[in-house]
């Protein structure tokens, strides 16, 4: 199919590098969010003293590792009490995102039972996703150690981003690429990394406007509409 192919897209320069090997005319693709964010966060003092609303969201299908990193890493904030707010697919498949199925919220209440840490699902929905998103004081993306997860392009880091949230994320290629376009080390190699980062981004509201305002000047520079059609037009007419 790449042999076949006139030009090749992909997500992120991660992917391209790999791509490249294989094709001649491999081209980076952004993915358009603007038509799914409806509120963007202007608030940054924390919903209330003492006590952090952290914000999980993606596919639930064969994300075990995920909920349970996401409990481990969560659990280890004791300075804080912790609410995640987690909204994925009310279904959890085991396979093929079709099979062997049961409640999301069965399989959270599951991982979490025994934990100090209060979790709540939502079923993903774009007309109250922003909403739910940027009532959150801060946005995790935790990637357990597995080949294919962590070779993510960083379009839900952008997502995040374009609605005004902090993220603190795991530390993989493409994310500490752009955390360190962005002057921002907000990634984390270890338990200890996320329980540090999460205190210090949680204490301090001046943290948090300075994270925001490096993100604005980075999405500014690198995001804007006009780029990503800018790189759509690349893909059709850079062969006529």
């Amino acid at each position: 199919m790449i042999d076949n192919s006139d030009v090749v897209i992909c997500g992120s320069e991660e992917q391209k590098k790999l791509l490249d090997e294989l094709h001649n005319n491999v081209k980076i693709v952004r993915d358009y969010f603007y038509d799914d964010i409806n509120i963007v966060k202007s608030r940054y003092e924390l919903n209330k003293p003492g006590e952090l609303n952290v914000l999980w969201e993606g596919l639930s299908h064969g994300g075990k590792e995920i909920f349970k990193l996401l409990k481990e890493i969560l659990n280890s904030v004791d300075s804080l009490k912790i609410n995640v707010h987690i909204v994925c697919d009310s279904e959890y498949c085991q396979l093929g995102s079709s099979y062997f199925c049961r409640s999301t919220y069965k399989v959270l209440k599951h991982i979490f039972k025994n934990s100090s840490v209060s979790f709540h699902h939502y079923d993903w929905c774009s007309s109250t996703f922003s909403s739910i998103a940027t009532a959150c004081d801060i946005a995790v993306i935790p990637i357990p150690d597995n080949e294919f997860m962590k070779k993510k392009p960083e379009n839900k880091l952008i997502f995040l981003w374009l609605m005004g949230i902090p993220v603190i994320s795991s530390d993989i290629d493409s994310y500490k690429r752009v955390m360190s376009e962005a002057s921002l080390d907000y990634y984390c190699s270890d338990l200890s990394d996320w329980k540090n980062k999460l205190e210090s981004l949680a204490s301090s509201r001046s943290e948090r406007l300075k994270y925001m305002n490096n993100v604005n000047t980075y999405l500014k520079a690198n995001y804007s509409k006009e780029s990503i059609f800018q790189m759509n037009e690349a893909i059709f007419f850079s062969n006529l």
